[in-house]
């Protein structure tokens, strides 16, 4: 799981870097380096609802206590994410933050195509 998180918050980190570079920075690559970047980004972020749902498949399916991978309450947040023609529904707690992040980017990106 926390690889998981420390990956995608990484492509995650290089997308947005990548469409709003920073202003203070000496050398910002040219727009078509940073475009290319962000849309390799955008390949591996939607990746990430497959691998959240195959990591808690794999929890359930090697006996693990679900309450501490899916950080179950006594109310659960259900998380649907959309991601091109795919949707996925998890109710896992835990990568409702990451998943929220990555649906923010993956929208984001659509808008500007």
């Amino acid at each position: 799981m926390k690889l998981c998180e420390a990956t995608t918050n990484e492509y995650l980190r290089h997308f947005w870097l990548a469409v709003y570079p920073p202003l203070d920075s000496p050398t910002v690559a040219p727009v078509k380096e940073r475009a290319a970047k962000a849309a390799s980004m955008i390949q591996l972020l939607e990746a990430t609802p497959e691998n959240v749902t195959s990591l808690v498949q794999k929890a359930a399916g090697n006996s693990w206590d679900s309450a501490k991978v899916e950080q179950a309450s006594a109310t659960s947040i259900h998380v649907q994410v959309a991601c091109k023609n795919l949707s996925i529904n998890i109710d896992v707690q835990a990568f409702q933050p990451l998943l929220s992040a990555v649906d923010k980017a993956l929208g984001y990106w659509a808008q500007r195509q």
